[in-house]
């Protein structure tokens, strides 16, 4: 499930910040590949969101290192989600703005 926070938090941004809205999408814009963000931005923010995911994870087989100083120091508390979501928001709302400028659109 951790997929679903980076998800969101490369689709919070896109959709508040930078669309500003609904009135930002623009339906004809779908079928000219030209119009659209090249998705380099939203390709690291996954990065960055599974590297969060991963650091704060505290499964059976795989304990993060911020996971482990997190709840009981045996088995850590997972904050993998969480972190997932805020790696993934930041990353992404200074990547795109780059890419906004680099490619307009």
């Amino acid at each position: 499930g951790y997929w679903l926070a980076i998800y969101e938090g490369i689709a919070v941004p896109e959709h508040f910040f930078f669309k500003k809205g609904i009135k930002g999408y623009n339906v004809a814009d779908y079928t000219s590949p030209h119009l659209l963000p090249p998705g380099i931005a939203a390709i690291v923010a996954f990065g960055f969101g599974v590297m969060g995911a991963v650091m704060g994870m505290a499964q059976v087989w795989f304990i993060g290192p911020i996971g482990k100083h997190i709840g009981n120091p045996a088995y850590g508390g997972d904050v993998g989600f969480p972190l997932a979501f805020a790696f993934a928001f930041v990353s992404y709302l200074g990547l795109r703005t780059v890419e906004k400028r680099r490619f307009g659109r």
